[in-house]
């Protein structure tokens, strides 16, 4: 199977251009098809999102929230596992959204800020509210 033609590239090389009549669509970290990366993502949130419908959908019929059926469906022990998998997915949004505020933070400072130092003053300023509870957060919001 050919690769897919997107564009045409030109690539310069110890001071000689180089054109390539085709460009290969390829993850560069990962070296994955798109084909293949989509078919994985599918799959991926297909097999991680279903479980947690199902228990979502229990929900109303036993009168009971979401992480509190999980002790009565899994043993105690099991259900220590899926609150630690719980805690690293929301540690895993609070590094997402620490790191696009940092940025955003660092292109609104028109480059004068470090990302770093954007993600820092980000991380720090929503340390307090977040200790401050939910009632606090909707009355600020």
């Amino acid at each position: 199977m050919a690769p897919p033609r997107v564009r045409l590239a030109i690539v310069r090389q110890a001071d000689e251009y180089h054109k390539y009549d085709h460009w290969h669509i390829r993850n560069p970290k990962l070296g994955l098809d798109p084909t293949v990366a989509s078919v994985v993502i599918v799959l991926s949130t297909l097999l991680f999102i279903l479980p947690v419908a199902w228990m979502r959908m229990m929900g109303p019929k036993t009168g009971m929230s979401q992480m509190a059926q999980t002790r009565y469906y899994f043993c105690y022990y099991l259900s220590i596992g899926i609150a630690l998998l719980q805690i690293a997915t929301l540690i895993g949004y609070t590094i997402m959204t620490s790191i696009v505020s940092g940025s955003t933070l660092t292109a609104g400072s028109e480059g004068d800020l470090s990302l770093i130092l954007g993600i820092t003053i980000s991380v720090v300023g929503a340390l307090p509210i977040s200790f401050l509870g939910h009632k606090y957060l909707h009355y600020i919001d």
